[in-house]
């Protein structure tokens, strides 16, 4: 038995076709016409079977679909038995008969599952077969969650967490589609700084290569590839991790490349430069679109280098405690923009997943 039944003018295949590969993504068994017709037997008898048969219908009312007597029909049986549900895709309006019934608006869905047009939908389905699950089988009782771990619940409370591992493990998806362009748009940027930086050290030097020329020109590349490997689909389930190889990667190598400058600046006291790149670099975490705990590790590498290694390398700066306590305080700033960026993710994340139905 079909959970989805999807209604829809030709000229919108497209559409329909993107909405029902979405809905199967999302774990919904969908009958679409272009899939669900057998060859050699009548159409519109298979056609009434499915529908008939599924538990909810979705319509996507179009300037096409509202002068299609197929879709008006399959929209009229769907409504008698309490099973329509229709989605606007563009600025036709519904015919009359439909126009009492609150359509969703999905003229701005791009076609991901985390749009807030597709959560809204899938909330909605959900309540329709949970209801369709309950009234069908009454005596079956529903497993009670086991209840949520101290931990879970402070996590919970701190804006960082669910108590709900389910519930978690979903937000991290919610978290991940919605951030990873900008993600990986960010993380490219040290290979970016790193070009650039060789080329002018190249051109200055007259075009010959200089002490640092040649680290930036093999870092350079190096850094673009692992850009390129985090594009990889495989890498998807382990974003978390790349995401902290990458800009300790980054970070590290930016170091790397600084005290090497430094350590052959005629400066008595290289380590000013280094101190501020060390500020930069924190600042930079804070704008990054990541999560409160990758944070607080990839502050931890510019500050412990600040605070550790550069005193064993000597490369120390005149004001090295007043930048220390910026560094700490500029960290701090970091983590609290990172915590209320996942608190107001974790939010829409609530708003978007737990949202009642269209009646």
């Amino acid at each position: 038995m079909p959970d989805i039944f999807i209604s829809y003018a030709r000229v919108d295949a497209g559409l329909a076709d993107r909405l029902a590969a979405v809905l199967r993504q999302s774990g919904f068994e969908v009958w679409i016409d272009a899939t669900g017709i057998e060859h050699g037997k009548a159409y519109d008898r298979q056609i009434e079977a499915a529908l008939t048969a599924s538990r909810c219908a979705i319509v996507l009312w179009s300037a096409n679909s509202v002068d299609s007597e197929w879709v008006r029909n399959e929209a009229g049986e769907a409504y008698r038995n309490d099973k329509l549900i229709p989605l606007l895709t563009d600025d036709a309006e519904p015919p009359l008969q439909f126009r009492s019934v609150q359509a969703l608006d999905f003229r701005g869905w791009s076609g991901t599952s985390s749009d807030r047009e597709f959560l809204l939908l899938k909330a909605v389905i959900d309540r329709r077969l949970g209801d369709g699950l309950r009234d069908a089988t009454p005596a079956v009782q529903t497993p009670q969650a086991a209840p949520a771990s101290p931990l879970g619940r402070t996590l919970e409370t701190l804006g960082v967490g669910f108590a709900d591992n389910a519930e978690e493990k979903r937000f991290g998806q919610f978290f991940l589609e919605r951030h990873l362009p900008q993600t990986r748009m960010s993380l490219l940027l040290p290979a970016a700084l790193f070009g650039v930086y060789a080329v002018v050290d190249f051109i200055t030097a007259g075009g010959t290569s200089s002490t640092s020329s040649l680290f930036e020109f093999i870092v350079t590349p190096v850094l673009i590839g692992a850009f390129l490997l985090s594009l990889w689909p495989p890498i998807l389930p382990f974003w978390r991790l790349a995401v902290l190889f990458y800009t300790g990667l980054g970070q590290s190598l930016i170091i790397v490349g600084l005290v090497r400058v430094m350590s052959a600046s005629p400066d008595p006291h290289p380590g000013s430069l280094l101190s501020v790149a060390m500020l930069a670099l924190i600042a930079f975490i804070g704008f990054l679109p990541i999560r409160v705990p990758e944070t607080i590790l990839l502050c931890m590498i510019p500050l412990g280098f600040q605070l550790v290694m550069g005193p064993l390398l000597g490369v120390v700066s005149i004001d090295g405690r007043v930048e220390t306590q910026m560094g700490i305080a500029i960290a701090g700033i970091a983590i609290i923009s990172a915590w209320w960026r996942e608190r107001l993710a974790r939010r829409w994340f609530v708003e978007t997943t737990r949202v009642g139905g269209l009646r």
